[in-house]
């Protein structure tokens, strides 16, 4: 049997998400998601979510650019799968945009795409059949379309790795 445990109280709440915020970004939804399961009330995290915000350890627009570049960069993401990743975080549309455009270089992100891609084609022949899944992957990962056609048809993806 479960024993109900007494909720948090709203100073302990702020000084946990204070060690927290300070160790990783986090946004507002992430924070209230905890709060709620930690017993605070609707009020009570509004309250200690505001106190975070104007002490600067939680801010969405820094944290959608930390996430832009680190999906980017470390899980091969494209930036509509980034994009959607933030909504999903319930990050408004105008700071999504900001955060891709300031957060994602565009040389950088077509060396990424294309690398995903690579990795991906390598040992695949040049058939009409694979340049299909090839684009089906990419579109998964969130690349825009016109941008994977060009990678596919590049004679660059297709060639042997030197030994």
């Amino acid at each position: 049997m479960r024993t109900m445990r007494k909720p948090m109280s709203r100073e302990v709440a702020l000084s946990r998400l204070q060690a927290l915020c300070a160790g990783s970004e986090q946004c507002r939804s992430d924070l209230r998601r905890k709060m709620s399961r930690w017993g605070l009330t609707p009020d009570d995290a509004e309250c200690v979510i505001a106190q975070l915000v104007d002490s600067k350890f939680v801010d969405d627009a820094r944290y959608a650019r930390a996430f832009a570049h680190d999906k980017l960069m470390f899980n091969g993401w494209g930036k509509w799968k980034i994009s959607q990743g933030l909504w999903a975080k319930g990050i408004d549309r105008t700071t999504i945009d900001e955060a891709i455009d300031e957060a994602i270089d565009p040389v950088q992100y077509k060396r990424k795409a294309f690398a995903v891609i690579k990795s991906r084609a390598t040992g695949m022949e040049r058939t009409k059949e694979n340049r299909m899944k090839l684009l089906r992957f990419g579109a998964s990962r969130g690349f825009e379309i016109n941008l994977l056609v060009k990678i596919i048809n590049s004679p660059r993806l297709w060639e042997l790795p030197e030994d």
